[in-house]
């Protein structure tokens, strides 16, 4: 009679070893043949891992903290600034109005309330292009050529003659700052974790009532220009020519993201990708999904935000473009008016930050 020996316990082990051990390997093998596929069509951040270890990497809080302070450096001045002149450019036909532009060139009836109103028929028109262009094009360079047009176009404002080449002129610029709230907040999301967006989108916020503080200031100092040319002129020349001139410096130095920032080192670019881990919106994707875009008109939430925008800016807007002549109205002088703006605007800024 035969009889066949069963396999050793050790023997046992060493294929159970030796299975977990392929199992292992193909399952390890997968996870770099799915990282590697998936490089070609996500976001840009993966491009700074060459392996998929590399991701999830523990860092040094120290060292985290001296990131976010260079980042802070790095981004909050730049969007500060330029909310500044965000804001300047919307306003600069106000203080326009009590320089005179009216009777300079002959608007009557509803001709400056059009005027205010065109200029958001190019915002709106433009909108959803810019959007789509800045998913295309770095942010960052991006953001600082429509700077650079705002002020070109409020510069050639100065130049216009009557109504319909001043409204021309302010659809255009709309169409121009269409993408700046966006972009302002695509920015921070692209660097700031959920925790830390909060305060910094209120530091650049902040900025509006710098903005309307500073208009306040240039006016009072533009209105003691005496010159061959009208005063509303100089506030469209000078605030376009500071505009444009700080869209060439953003140009240089603002960064279009973590992945490609130049003053970060490689580690540095790294720490700022995989500490936005937990966002789950990643820093930046080239590629247009319309399923995203349907499930965000579909979102209540969102059209909740929709409704507070609008509500907002109903008020906001006649602010915006009648608030120092309703003002003047008062009996204020036309240099009075513009340094009633200073403390509006401080105090703007002071809720903000409180």
């Amino acid at each position: 009679m035969t009889t066949t020996a069963a396999p050793s316990d050790s023997g046992n082990d060493r294929i159970k070893l030796s299975t977990l051990h392929i199992e292992n390997a193909d399952a390890d093998d997968l996870r770099h043949r799915k990282f590697k596929s998936a490089r070609g069509g996500a976001d840009t951040a993966l491009a700074l891992f060459s392996d998929v270890d590399e991701i999830s990497q523990p860092h040094d809080p120290a060292e985290e903290k001296e990131l976010i302070r260079k980042i802070d450096w790095m981004i909050l001045p730049y969007l500060s600034v330029c909310y500044v002149f965000f804001y300047l450019d919307k306003t600069t036909l106000s203080y326009a109005a009590i320089f005179g532009i009216s009777e300079d060139l002959h608007l009557v009836g509803n001709e400056y309330s059009w005027l205010s109103s065109i200029f958001y028929f190019g915002f709106m028109i433009w909108a959803l292009p810019t959007n789509l262009l800045m998913q295309r094009y770095p942010i960052g360079k991006y953001l600082s050529i429509n700077i650079i047009a705002w002020g070109i176009l409020l510069m050639l404002q100065a130049a216009a003659t009557n109504f319909a080449s001043l409204a021309a002129l302010r659809a255009l610029s709309g169409a121009a700052e269409a993408c700046a709230d966006p972009a302002f907040m695509i920015i921070t999301v692209m660097w700031y974790t959920r925790r830390e967006q909060p305060i910094r989108i209120g530091l650049w916020y902040t900025s509006l009532g710098l903005g309307i503080a500073g208009g306040g200031l240039l006016g009072y100092g533009i209105g003691q220009i005496r010159h061959v040319l009208p005063s509303w002129k100089y506030e469209f020349l000078i605030v376009g020519a500071l505009c444009s001139a700080w869209g060439v410096v953003m140009f240089f130095l603002l960064p279009d993201s973590p992945v490609t920032a130049p003053v970060l080192s490689l580690k540095q670019r790294k720490m700022a990708v995989e500490r936005l881990r937990e966002n789950q919106t990643g820093v930046e994707n080239k590629q247009f999904k319309l399923y995203q875009m349907v499930e965000a008109v579909t979102d209540v939430k969102v059209f909740l935000f929709f409704m507070i925008a609008l509500l907002q800016a109903m008020v906001n807007g006649g602010i915006t473009n009648f608030g120092t002549l309703i003002v003047k109205g008062f009996g204020y002088s036309t240099l009075g008016t513009n340094l009633l703006q200073i403390p509006y605007g401080a105090f703007i800024s002071f809720v903000i930050l409180a």
